[in-house]
């Protein structure tokens, strides 16, 4: 294995028994993933999945070679575009307040400038330059044509963006603990053009402002290719929890199953171990309901078997 995998053992004794137990200590983030040598790291790198080791995405080895070697895809440039598409007075707008507030930076041209702040790339716009952008968002080629997407349900906003949490960062650590900064360039531009505090205060503004309305706290979900925010607009009460959460699952689910999926992949996407239990409390009532169908009816118990949901066609 790459780097070498040096476990912890223990031994104790059980009646009269001598039980040893091996731990693996997780590998520093820059030296991740940790690999099989002989099949190399893309087709020898895992990930546990509930139960499951999956081989890693190109996407996933990806994620740790750009923060390892501190790639930031919003200065990645965009070739079809020309400096004419950019609005001229907001750019001229940005580099008057960088060069008021930066004394050694309002020496440079104009080109040198754009260079400086990733505007530009060898005179090419740069995506940071487009600013119908949003700051966490990943931009990697591995997520082009992958829209943000805003949900609105009868109970809830779900808020999902494409590419997981950042560098060292883990749910757990959100609003405790400085991120990685995932998109440089368009935080500083951010900062200075939409006023944004850029102060790593924004999940303890929302939770603050969720409390003081009287709602239940923000969720946050994170998955191997998107990260998740769901906002309530009513409080949850014990009796109805459980539901609300199905529910939940259920219309993802559904939008997940656009494609068809295998028992596999919908236990996995749900971030639920047990197959046979994903079956019995969200794909069963789905397929009585009509809401998803097998893509193999005549064997539904077959290794073969996907789901897919069931797309209403109107007549004209």
């Amino acid at each position: 294995m790459i780097p070498p995998v040096r476990a912890v053992f223990t031994v104790a004794e059980l009646d009269g028994e001598f039980i040893c137990s091996a731990e693996i200590p997780s590998a520093d983030l820059m030296e991740r993933p940790c690999y099989y040598s002989g099949a190399g790291r893309i087709k020898g790198s895992y990930v546990r999945v509930g139960d499951a080791d999956l081989p890693m995405t190109d996407y996933e080895i990806y994620t740790y070679e750009a923060f390892r070697k501190y790639l930031h895809d919003d200065e990645r440039v965009i070739e079809r575009a020309k400096m004419s598409l950019l609005d001229q007075d907001r750019a001229q707008g940005y580099l008057l307040r960088m060069r008021e507030e930066r004394p050694g930076f309002s020496k440079l041209r104009m080109e040198q400038a754009y260079e400086v702040l990733a505007i530009t790339r060898d005179g090419i716009p740069t995506l940071a330059a487009v600013l119908n952008a949003l700051i966490h968002r990943d931009y990697s080629h591995f997520t082009e044509g992958t829209p943000i997407q805003i949900n609105f349900f009868t109970d809830r906003m779900e808020i999902h963006s494409p590419g997981g949490l950042y560098g060292r960062m883990t749910v757990e650590d959100l609003g405790k603990s400085r991120p990685d900064l995932r998109n440089l360039a368009l935080a500083t531009m951010s900062e200075f053009l939409l006023k944004t505090e850029n102060r790593y205060s924004g999940i303890l503004t929302i939770r603050r402002e969720m409390e003081a309305a009287g709602l239940p706290a923000p969720v946050f979900i994170n998955r191997r290719n998107e990260f998740i925010v769901i906002f309530y607009n009513k409080q949850q009460t014990e009796e109805n929890d459980s539901e609300k959460e199905q529910n939940s699952g259920t219309d993802t689910l559904l939008e997940f199953c656009r494609i068809p999926r295998t028992r596999r992949e919908i236990a996995d996407y749900l971030g639920i171990n047990t197959v046979f239990y994903v079956m019995q409390h969200y794909v069963q009532s789905l397929l009585a309901s009509g809401k998803l169908v097998m893509t193999i009816p005549e064997k539904p118990k077959g290794r073969n078997q996907k789901f897919v949901t069931k797309v209403e066609r109107e007549l004209f």
